[in-house]
């Protein structure tokens, strides 16, 4: 009963961000100024005309809202203005695929070498492994992501030749933007293991897991890391929001064709439903990961447990 609470609450308040969410974009979207057919070169005015009356531009705002949020309960995001074959969930389909990969990749790399930094730091304190991957992190959350990005195109593609520059098509495309994007992320998940192993390796569990004789692989895998990862889980949300976010630049710089890529080139265009589209799409995703990682908790520590409150 607990659960099935918790989780009637939870999709209740994920449809009232995402009604929130949609409507914030839908008023600042409209706010820009001119609009998704003003051109350097003015069109004829009928010409103009019957183009808002196709996409019911020339409707007022108020009547354009309700429109809009009738066709996005019924999952339709509506035309791009821009790309007069496409609808945006054509774009959202053939496209997020793409962002997923390159985010996918940039999550498990910052993962995998963040946790590994971090517990190394943190087994080697004030010695030469923990001040190397220490000043790496502060680098690693100091430098923007273009700026890096543009040092990784030069040294490593340019001057070195071992990675693509740009595009798209090979595994081999996917790496210096993989690793723009994961740096932050890994740097953030590097200083945070740290801290919390040697919180953890001075816990009294693990002086008597050491003196029972156990290995150390063992005291490290099964005790330390499943206790120092918790704050790295609760992270993960905003870690997925940066990466996917990130990605808008990473995308346009590397000359990839993902989701980012038409959303940045949307705003410049003023194409209201593509930019309303992807926001959203945005949204759902990311307080869906949220809500994931929320659940997740439960089973990386079994004393957590969703339970109902007594009033």
């Amino acid at each position: 009963m607990a659960l099935a609470t918790y989780l009637i609450r939870k999709f209740i308040y994920i449809v009232i961000v995402v009604l929130t969410v949609a409507t914030l974009t839908f008023i600042m979207a409209h706010a820009i100024p001119g609009g998704p057919f003003t051109r350097e070169k003015p069109l004829p005015p009928a010409v103009k005309k019957n183009i808002e009356a196709r996409y019911n531009l020339d409707k007022p705002v108020l009547f354009q809202y309700f429109d809009y949020m009738k066709n996005l309960i019924r999952l339709d995001l509506g035309p791009s203005f821009r790309y007069e074959a496409l609808t945006v969930n054509d774009i959202i389909r053939q496209k997020f695929p793409i962002s997923a990969v390159l985010g996918f990749v940039a999550i498990i790399i910052a993962l995998i070498l963040g946790i590994a930094a971090g517990t190394i730091s943190a087994l080697y304190p004030h010695r030469w492994q923990d001040s190397l991957f220490m000043f790496l992190a502060l680098l690693g959350v100091s430098i923007p992501s273009f700026i890096l990005a543009t040092f990784l195109m030069y040294v490593v593609g340019f001057k070195l030749g071992w990675f693509p520059v740009a595009g798209w098509g090979s595994p081999a495309h996917i790496v210096l933007p993989a690793f723009t994007l994961a740096a932050y992320p890994m740097a953030f998940i590097a200083k945070t293991i740290r801290t919390n192993m040697l919180e953890v390796l001075n816990q009294d569990y693990i002086k008597v897991a050491r003196a029972k004789g156990l290995p150390e692989r063992i005291v490290l895998t099964r005790h330390a890391i499943k206790n120092a990862i918790l704050p790295v889980i609760t992270y993960l949300g905003p870690l997925v929001a940066s990466v996917f976010t990130g990605s808008f630049l990473v995308e346009s710089i590397f000359a990839i064709p993902g989701l980012g890529k038409y959303f940045v080139s949307s705003i410049y265009d003023r194409d209201y439903t593509v930019i309303m589209g992807v926001t959203i799409f945005y949204c759902v995703l990311l307080v869906g990961l949220n809500f994931l990682v929320d659940i997740s908790y439960t089973f990386v520590d079994p004393r957590i447990r969703i339970v109902k409150q007594n009033d």
